[in-house]
């Protein structure tokens, strides 16, 4: 489905939350291109920028173009010669959805339309009876589907003639459950939605639950206890009115798919969804009732409620007593509704319905154009600005339809948002320009333009794959000069005199920038711009095509295919993260093929046959120009590695542990898996039948060497690339830690007795423990003072909640096995980027990046001991943070990482080229 699109149409902040789980699932689990539309009643609603910023960090994740839009006509035509299924989270006739609603009516035919139930009583689905007088019982949808969370029975609110539309899906937050269980605590969370339709339909309920919830937290203080408070992420209302909280209470305001709301002890709220979040988590969940008993919660029916702070203080007392008492009524809720809570069967009927909705869409009829129109970027509007461009390109050139030119100020859209510009926004506007024009180049000026607006054209000629050429004045204008040769390196084409350009010639050759001398200009006030004409000058409209020639050559990229177990850290680190850069997704596009999607084939029935079958046609319908093993000794390796011998392209194998000996002691089970005959075989066969083994250490490449691997290694310079999250701080250091998984037991195992003393030395000490690691029962003595974390997959969002942890030191023990001494030195990476200090086992890969004062080395546990007491002093850790994080500036960089990934693959293309030259011979 990879020529198929999934856009979402995002009209109210609340939409966020609803669209998150299924553009991941549009892009990981179908594959089809994802693209975010943003209507201008969202971007004015997100008044600080904040959930612009979440979609971008989504569309980051989802390899997707964001475009923000004011009219109908500009979102249309983005869906232009299209096909595929747009989603709104939210759409009916309701004014508040007009946007969503018009552009569904006016959608190209190349696209169905989707809806979603956003809510347990979503407009349009089950109502209340406020919903009814506020919002009346005649609502329609113009979507072509309507996704339901329940049976057609229990939307009674549905009208008969939208019934057909009526998909059950289940809810979609399903598709976003984390799957390690927190710890859970003693701090309970309250939800308030106090804008909504229910309050301001009941005078004086907002003033009741105000007063309930802080004279509860009050007697929650006189308990110990500390109280959550989230307010809509809409409404806001706690927030927007600087309501007056007690110190035992703080606000939980994070996107919904970033909470785990099996951390509270329970959750108490008014009617609203998050009931249902909070029953679907499995806490004890009391629905507040005001005490008129004037708001409808009828849909409720059969959870415990709550009115009085009495209510509320003896509900959550019993929650933290006897949790089995509330969860078995919640469960019995639960059925009440014939709820469908597989978590699995939700995904696979998503996955069905938008399926079966993009392949049911046609295909527009895509109108080729004979012009080749190019997009103009100013920061404001200016007319002389405007008539310098337009002289640009010379008449008879725009005259025979050979180009066009249009010109897009930036001026409207620097206006709307003020503040909250960012090149993100600029860049997603441009795209919605792009795509009106069908513009397939971009170029600007530099006087014509700021630094803001510059970031931001590059980003959209990236975004669309299209050049950018930039006019470089003359050097004789020296407030013009903004742009340095550091800041070229993103652009395709530098034109401008002869004069500026011979300065910055040998940096732009460097960087592979095009170079067009353009002497002859034609004055227009006080700025001059030339036309584009030949070096000579006899002939412009020969210099023009030449240049529009430059401007229409597209930027071919390598394809990457990577065969791996699973979406792994490793994987993760050496290469997903480099290739997201700027520079990293010019370079390469990839896709990622896992053992895990081959389990998932056989789980649902499917034979091997089938899954050779399949898995051929996702090699060759990607048609890669490079097969990348990362770790991988799984089934069907000879498709891989037969389809770079036919086809003649280089195969790379990386590999960050010696797998070919994986040790009992890191757990019995892990070892079974790895030491399985036809996995050691699967592995070996891929790794001698690839053109090139990339390793991560000297070490590891030692011990191939030993086991007789004849495949040519390289072993990287840097493994994990870092950057600076938390900066160092003085403070007084009283957390210590250590991050790891389940088969790292023995190597805490070995300096337990130096933790022990520490923490009865230091009962302000906190030691807490990250990952699947677990806690060992020597531990238990020291109560709060131990505390755990689980583990998070998602190596973004993982550096994003270790960050959060802000520990003073980290600890990297390694138990002196050859395993070990093959390892990586990530943690060391990982600890200096959140400003924690770092002891290591001595005599192991540690060894270089602890050197210069960059962190202790220790070896007996009394050495350990001595390391923590120094590192407690405060200008200790903070110096030895600081030092370290200036060696990570330095050193441990993603674009290092990125030019060593494009050196091993050269070297990879350059050892291919010799096997077919000698096999030829």
């Amino acid at each position: 489905m990879g020529d198929k699109f999934a856009f979402f149409a995002i009209n109210l902040i609340q939409d966020v939350n609803v669209i998150w789980p299924l553009a991941t699932l549009a892009h990981h689990d179908l594959n089809l291109n994802v693209g975010f539309l943003l209507s201008r009643r969202f971007t004015i609603a997100d008044g600080t920028g904040r959930w612009l910023n979440e979609i971008f960090e989504l569309a980051s994740r989802c390899h997707a173009k964001v475009y923000i839009f004011d009219t109908i006509f500009e979102a249309a035509s983005v869906l232009s010669g299209k096909s595929g299924i747009v989603v709104a989270a939210s759409e009916s006739n309701l004014a508040a959805h007009r946007e969503t609603h018009d552009l569904f009516r006016a959608l190209p035919p190349g696209f169905t339309s989707l809806t979603l139930q956003h809510g347990f009583e979503g407009v349009g689905f089950l109502h209340s009876r406020e919903h009814d007088e506020a919002h009346g019982t005649h609502i329609r949808f113009s979507a072509n589907i309507v996704c339901s969370w329940l049976d057609p029975q229990y939307q009674r609110s549905m009208l008969p003639s939208q019934r057909p539309k009526l998909f059950v899906t289940g809810p979609g937050s399903l598709l976003n459950l984390p799957n390690a269980v927190p710890k859970r605590s003693s701090t309970g969370l309250v939800c308030e939605n106090l804008h909504s339709t229910r309050f301001k339909a009941n005078a004086g309920a907002v003033g009741d639950f105000v007063e309930n919830f802080q004279n509860f937290c009050r007697r929650v203080a006189e308990d110990g206890r500390n109280v959550a408070l989230r307010p809509h992420p809409a409404g806001q209302f706690t927030v927007k009115n600087n309501l007056q909280l007690p110190k035992n209470t703080s606000i939980n305001n994070a996107p919904m798919y970033k909470v785990d709301l099996r951390q509270y002890a329970y959750g108490i709220s008014a009617a609203s969804s998050v009931i249902f979040d909070m029953v679907l988590a499995r806490i004890p969940v009391a629905v507040w009732v005001d005490k008129n008993a004037a708001m409808d919660a009828s849909v409720y029916a059969g959870l415990t409620t709550v009115t009085t702070s009495e209510d509320w203080i003896q509900f959550a007392r019993d929650a933290i007593r006897s949790p089995e008492t509330f969860l078995k009524i919640q469960d019995d809720f639960l059925k009440k509704y014939d709820f469908a809570l597989d978590a699995s069967g939700v995904r696979e009927r998503f996955k069905a319905v938008f399926r079966a909705a993009a392949t049911a869409a046609q295909a527009q009829h895509k109108v080729d154009r004979a012009e080749r129109p190019i997009l103009a970027v100013i920061s404001h509007k200016r007319p002389e600005m405007e008539a310098l461009l337009a002289e640009a390109i010379p008449r008879d050139i725009l005259r025979d339809g050979d180009a066009s030119l249009e010109i897009a100020s930036l001026s409207p859209v620097r206006r709307s948002f003020g503040s909250r510009l960012t090149p993100d926004v600029l860049a997603a506007w441009l795209n919605t320009r792009l795509a009106m024009t069908g513009a397939k180049s971009l170029i600007t000026s530099e006087p014509a333009v700021d630094r803001l607006a510059f970031e931001a054209s590059v980003r959209a000629a990236q975004d669309n794959d299209i050049p950018l050429a930039v006019y470089l004045e003359a050097p004789e204008g020296d407030k013009t000069i903004r742009f340095q040769p550091d800041d070229l390196g993103d652009v395709d084409i530098a034109c401008g005199p002869r004069k500026r350009l011979a300065s910055l010639r040998p940096q732009l050759e460097e960087r592979s920038v095009s170079i067009h001398i353009l002497d002859n200009h034609s004055a227009a006030g006080q700025t001059t711009l030339p036309r584009l004409v030949s070096r000579n000058g006899r002939s412009a409209f020969a210099g023009a095509k030449s240049l529009l020639k430059a401007l229409t050559r597209r930027v071919s990229r390598q394809r990457v295919l990577i065969a791996a177990p699973n979406f792994l850290p490793t994987l993760q680190l050496s290469f997903v993260k480099p290739f997201a850069t700027r520079d990293g997704s010019e370079l390469f596009s990839y896709q990622i093929v896992t053992e895990a999607d081959m389990a998932q084939l056989a789980k649902k029935g499917k034979s091997q046959d089938e899954i050779r079958d399949w898995l051929a046609e996702e090699i060759s319908s990607f048609s890669p120009d490079i097969i990348l093993f990362c770790r991988y000794g799984g089934p069907h390796e000879d498709l891989f590695i037969n389809y770079a011998s036919q086809n003649n392209i280089p195969s790379v194998y990386h590999i960050d542990d010696d797998l070919l000996n994986v040790p009992a002691s890191i757990g019995e089970k892990k070892a079974q898996i790895h030491n399985a005959p036809e996995r050691l075989q699967s592995l070996r066969r891929a790794m001698e039948s690839s053109d090139l083994v990339y390793c991560s250490t000297e070490k590891l490449k030692s011990q191939l060497i030993a086991l007789g691997i004849r495949t040519p290694i390289r072993a990287g310079e840097i493994y994990c690339p870092g950057q600076i999250i938390a900066p160092a701080t003085l403070r007084q250091p009283q957390r210590i830690g250590y991050m790891a998984s389940a088969d790292h037991a023995q190597n805490l195992a070995m300096i337990l007795p130096a933790v022990i003393q520490l923490l009865r030395r230091h009962p302000s000490v906190i030691f807490e423990l990250f990952g699947s690691i677990p806690c060992p029962p020597e531990l238990l003595e020291f109560g709060d003072q131990i505390q755990t974390s689980p583990p998070i997959r998602n190596y973004e969002n993982f550096l994003e909640e270790f960050a959060k942890r802000e520990w003073d030191v980290g600890i990297c023990p390694l138990k002196p096995i050859p395993f070990n001494m093959m390892k990586a030195n990530t943690k060391w990476v990982e600890y200096t980027s959140i400003g924690t200090a770092v002891i290591a086992s001595r005599g192991t890969v540690y060894d270089g990046c602890c050197a210069d004062g960059c962190g202790i080395l220790a070896e007996a546990p009394h050495e350990w001991l001595a390391a923590f007491e120094m590192l407690l002093q405060p200008e200790v850790r903070y110096a030895q943070v600081h030092r370290a994080q200036k060696k990570l500036a330095e050193d441990y960089t993603v674009a290092r990482l990125l030019d060593q990934v494009v050196s091993v693959f050269d070297e990879a293309r350059m050892l291919r080229l010799d096997r077919t030259k000698r096999i030829a011979s």
